[in-house]
């Protein structure tokens, strides 16, 4: 938890990493970036998307509403890091992995479910990093679980890749560890956002998880954008 612990207190700029683990209650996050072009026409080619809308001063102001019928998510574009936010209501937006595998860029995708954390990313549609273990302490090596042990399966773990060596989770003491550097290696702050009524006025609008308000502060956002999905099959 020493990493978790610290990085609520470094300076937005250089905070990397993910506001928690296992903070208690399931999460999850979605963030895009690329490289070549512009983010938002690189995601209106997306053919799950349908429209994608600069909504930065009314999500501010408290007036901007989602719309009826469609599904949604707000995108946030950081300051202080290449990555963007997806934020929305639910624990788990679907149609964000629809853009995973047809994004011209990177999508990483992190969260804790049912005690299972996990860490996905895709470069250019084709997912590159799948990370994802269950149950507390650290994931036991499949070669080393005895069938017939409850107890170990509540540890088994699933880790593919081309980025790094195949032992390279157990190079960490604790799930929290390796799951930090995982998000810290892909040079991303995760900062546990949503759209919710979990502003300090108790109305709806953009908030973080604890002590990380700075991510959603207006000065350290450069815009704000509404996307919209098509139905799934779009």
């Amino acid at each position: 938890m020493k990493h978790e612990t610290r990085i609520a207190k470094l300076g937005i700029a250089k905070r990397r990493g993910a506001f928690s683990t296992f903070p208690g209650a399931d999460w999850s996050a979605c963030l895009v970036r690329t490289n070549v072009g512009d983010l938002v026409a690189s995601l209106g080619k997306c053919h799950c998307v349908a429209s994608i809308e600069d909504v930065t001063d009314s999500v501010y102001d408290g007036t901007w509403m989602p719309p009826n019928g469609m599904g949604w998510s707000l995108l946030v574009v950081h300051k202080h890091q290449d990555w963007c936010s997806f934020a929305d209501i639910w624990m788990y937006n679907r149609d964000c992995d629809r853009i995973a595998s047809d994004f011209d860029g990177e999508v990483l995708r992190t969260g804790h479910r049912d005690d299972i954390a996990y860490v996905r990313l895709w470069v250019n549609g084709k997912q590159r990093l799948e990370f994802v273990t269950d149950g507390a302490g650290f994931p036991m090596p499949p070669e080393d679980i005895d069938p017939d042990d409850d107890e170990d399966y509540r540890n088994i773990y699933d880790f593919e890749t081309d980025l790094y060596d195949g032992d390279f989770p157990h190079t960490f003491k604790t799930i929290e560890e390796a799951h930090q550097q995982l998000i810290i290696d892909r040079d991303a702050y995760v900062a546990g956002i949503t759209f919710d009524d979990g502003t300090r006025d108790g109305t709806y609008g953009l908030s973080a998880g604890y002590r990380h308000d700075a991510a959603v502060d207006r000065k350290n956002v450069t815009a704000v954008y509404a996307v919209t999905f098509t139905q799934d099959g779009g």
